[in-house]
């Protein structure tokens, strides 16, 4: 056995010349960590076209992966960002150079907004 490994794994099996090359396959196969063989459930939900409810599918690997990394995109990525609005203090969907606050007669307060602070007792 001879090792010819550059950048990619290269295992040489010299034999001598009445062997099985079949036969010495096999044997490696079966005796080593050459082929391991597992099952795998490639089962998920994949997305419809309503939020929250997803349809059981059987994918491929690839798809797997594909909607893998649509989910990571989603979860991970910041959404856009908001310009706050002036007059109500908050995210506003009206532009920033409109006069007019879309949510500002339903917007409450700055102040009216805040929660009071928690209580605590001092240990005595």
């Amino acid at each position: 056995m001879r090792d010819e490994s550059t950048d990619i794994i290269r295992i040489v099996v010299e034999m001598k010349p009445e062997a099985s090359a079949e036969a010495v396959m096999a044997y490696l196969f079966k005796h080593t960590s050459l082929q391991i063989n597992f099952n795998v459930n490639l089962t998920a939900l994949v997305p419809t076209g309503r939020a929250g409810v997803g349809q059981p599918a059987r994918l491929t690997l690839l798809e797997l992966c594909r909607h893998f990394l649509d989910f990571r995109r989603e979860v991970v990525t910041p959404p856009p960002a908001r310009t706050s609005c002036a007059s109500c203090a908050s995210a506003c969907t009206s532009s920033p150079a409109s006069s007019s606050c879309s949510t500002a007669s339903t917007a409450p307060s700055r102040s009216s907004a805040r929660r009071p602070r928690a209580q605590t007792r001092s240990r005595r």
